[in-house]
């Protein structure tokens, strides 16, 4: 089997050489296709031994990829973004995976998680960056371009491989998804699509992007009426894999942004009427747990908001594989479980979801800390029955550790945490405790 490593690229001299490093060894052939760069792109991605070719811009990323695909040799290519990458251990195990699969597949779909600035996940998806060089399958789409088959007789037949094979993407670390570019951008796309629709009102990818542009504009009610539009389109007329369960999260979420930030709590019962057919059709997806415990929380009904999160974290613990923005939540799944079981005045959960949190992530959100360090001060602990707890997950003796537990002791109820750390912290910390405060 020849394997193919593919990508078009455009002033990415930050990325490329990352870009191409995962596929050093494992595929036989780099083609990279620049649509124009003014920086060094083209000099890195030549001197790691890329062959290189130039595609005049077109404003059509499909006319671009569908160039580069001309130029591939391989039996399969891996066609991912310049700010994306396989970790190397995964990237050794793709053509063993590729060579195993039944000769019917022609698309492998994988996890793709978005990183943040600091390497968190802020969410997962799927996406088709696997398949196989045959001339029937390209990429469709002006914008949001899609691998689809031109030939009826031959469909996309898709292997879910999951997070077994996980893309990471850092294109959202730097950036702010409300910017003014970002909002233009918006603007621009969203004309776009609106004539597409136009052209093929049938589309229910369409309305899954129209759905993001319309968020982005801030007009939710208009965003969820795409997101429903996608659902009933799609029920009709079959396209995308997980576009349905998709749909319903936008569903979701937009209704979510509607009764909390736009104070429509009649909209609470079609909230509810969304995330019984969503939980019924794809009851393992977790982000309808994440909008629906949230909504609940928000709109203080904390003992069934505490059901949902609850029945959120079993998902995730039995569940490996999951997908949506949820693992970048878990600060909010465990505050608001925090929170609320400080509302319904049980303070055992408090301490069991608090410790819970601060184990996963002990420099995480200060408030769940906080609110462990009042639990147990309320509650006949005493200061060195607190402090001899949490030594044994911070270094009372490492400066960082000692003033993140302080910064959080002062804000508990009562403060007396705060004092007694101050009275036995030891000398060489003092003058670090000092310019701290």
């Amino acid at each position: 089997m020849k394997f193919s490593q593919c990508m078009i690229v455009k002033n990415e001299e930050k990325n490329i050489e990352k870009a191409l490093s995962w596929g050093k060894g494992v595929v036989d052939e780099q083609i990279v296709v620049d649509t124009g760069s003014t920086d060094k792109t083209v000099e890195i991605a030549e001197k790691m031994g890329a062959t290189v070719y130039h595609f005049e811009w077109i404003k059509d990323f499909s006319a671009a990829k569908n160039f580069a695909l001309e130029k591939c040799t391989g039996d399969w290519i891996a066609f991912l973004d310049a700010d994306e990458y396989f970790e190397e251990d995964v990237a050794k195990r793709l053509r063993g995976m590729l060579e195993s699969l039944n000769k019917r597949y022609n698309v492998v779909v994988t996890s793709l998680a978005n990183l943040d600035a600091d390497g968190r996940i802020l969410e997962v998806v799927q996406q088709s960056r696997l398949f196989r060089n045959v001339p029937y399958l390209r990429f469709k789409g002006a914008i949001h371009e899609n691998i689809t088959s031109a030939n009826d007789k031959a469909p996309v037949e898709i292997y879910v491989a999951n997070q077994n094979f996980t893309i990471f993407h850092t294109g959202y670390a730097f950036k702010d998804r409300n910017d003014e570019m970002s909002i233009r951008k918006a603007k621009r796309n969203k004309e776009i699509i609106l004539k597409k629709i136009e052209e093929n009102p049938d589309d229910a990818m369409n309305y899954y992007y129209l759905y993001d542009v319309c968020s982005l504009e801030e007009d939710y009610e208009k965003a969820v009426e795409y997101a429903k539009k996608g659902i009933e389109t799609n029920q009709r007329v079959p396209q995308k894999l997980f576009l349905e369960r998709e749909c319903y999260d936008k569903v979701l979420k937009g209704l979510h942004q509607i009764i909390v930030n736009k104070k429509k709590k009649e909209k609470i019962d079609e909230f509810k009427e969304y995330y019984n057919k969503a939980i019924k059709l794809y009851p393992d997806y977790p982000d309808y747990y994440l909008w629906y415990g949230d909504l609940l929380s928000d709109i203080e009904e904390y003992e069934e908001s505490v059901k949902i999160f609850e029945l959120l974290l079993n998902k995730l613990i039995l569940n490996n594989e999951f997908e949506g923005v949820v693992l970048g939540q878990l600060d909010i799944i465990y505050y608001k479980l925090v929170y609320a079981y400080n509302k319904l005045g049980n303070v055992q959960n408090v301490v069991k979801y608090a410790v819970q949190y601060i184990q996963i992530n002990k420099y995480g959100k200060e408030i769940i800390l906080t609110s462990l360090i009042s639990a147990f001060l309320q509650n006949n602990t005493t200061e060195q029955q607190v402090f001899e707890f949490l030594s044994k997950i911070y270094d009372m003796k490492s400066a960082k550790d000692f003033i993140f537990v302080l910064r959080c002791a002062k804000g508990a109820v009562p403060d007396s945490f705060a004092d007694y750390l101050i009275k036995n912290m030891p000398d060489n910390l003092k003058k670090l405790i000092d310019e701290e405060q």
